[in-house]
Formats: C-alpha cells, sequence, structure tokens
C-alpha cells in the first residue's frame, strides 16, 4: 500500500509540474496515467488490509465505514478537477503522498494470528508488547 500510494503521488505531483504542448503534454498524460494505477493498485490493497486488519466480530462494520470513505473520495474527485488543468494533479499528488506516509502508522499484519473478538486482538496484542515482539519492531520477514 505504501508503495502505490507513494507511486501515484509522485507522478500525480510531477504530472503537475509539467506545462507545455507537444512532448511535455504527452508526457504529462503519461505521468496522470502511472497516478491512476497507482491509486487504483491501493485501492484493491485498502479492501485486503482492510479485512486482515480487523477481528471478525466488527470486520463487516470496518469494510463498510472503509468503503463508504473510499465513495466519499470518488464523489469529491469531479469538484477538484474543477480547479484548472494543474492543480487536480497536485490534489491528488500531496493526497497520496500524505496517505502513503500515513500508511506507515498502521500495524504490521504479516505473520500476525487473526483475531476472532476485540477481546483476542486486545489479549493477542499485550502478548506481542510482553515478548518484546513490538519494541523489536514489526518488519521483520
Amino acid at each position: 500500500a505504501i508503495g502505490s500510494m507513494l507511486l501515484s503521488g509522485v507522478f500525480c505531483t510531477s504530472a503537475s509540474l509539467i506545462t507545455g504542448v507537444g512532448a511535455m503534454r504527452a508526457l504529462r498524460m503519461a505521468c496522470g496515467v502511472v497516478g491512476i494505477f497507482g491509486m487504483a493498485a491501493t485501492y484493491n490493497l485498502l479492501v485486503v488490509y482492510t479485512a486482515e486488519l480487523f477481528p471478525t466480530t466488527v470486520r463487516t462494520a470496518a469494510m463498510g465505514c472503509t468503503l463508504q470513505a473510499s465513495k466519499m473520495g470518488a464523489i469529491l474527485a469531479p469538484m477538484v478537477v474543477l480547479l484548472g488543468e494543474r492543480m487536480p494533479f497536485a490534489v491528488f499528488g500531496m493526497l497520496g503522498i500524505i496517505g502513503g506516509l500515513l500508511v506507515f502508522c498502521l500495524p504490521e499484519t504479516m505473520h500476525k494470528p487473526l483475531y476472532d473478538t476485540m477481546f483476542g486482538l486486545e489479549k493477542g496484542e499485550g502478548e506481542f508488547v510482553n515478548k518484546g515482539e513490538i519494541t523489536r519492531g514489526n518488519s521483520e520477514i
């Protein structure tokens, strides 16, 4: 998710900085297409990560909230396009970069158990803290 969001952000921001006609216009369009590809990849990863992150008892509510938030983005996107020719790329680019950096705040789910209840999640996370796994870092492979 980090890579796809940052890819989207960097290419959309680059597209906002490119001006001109001819080859430069084609380059801006190519950057925009790669940025949109990154956004589409992020959306697909969002569904997978949300399903892994939340326990079974609240998973459907969490999925509903996540999908509703993504639909709000789709509703607001046409309004951003009205800002002009270069501003939409800048807005989408900055939001992609900010979102990619915020993903670092999410917990790692690789090689972690998927819990059925909130109690199991709280108890399980407490065991990881007691064993020192969280203080060492969650990026071990």
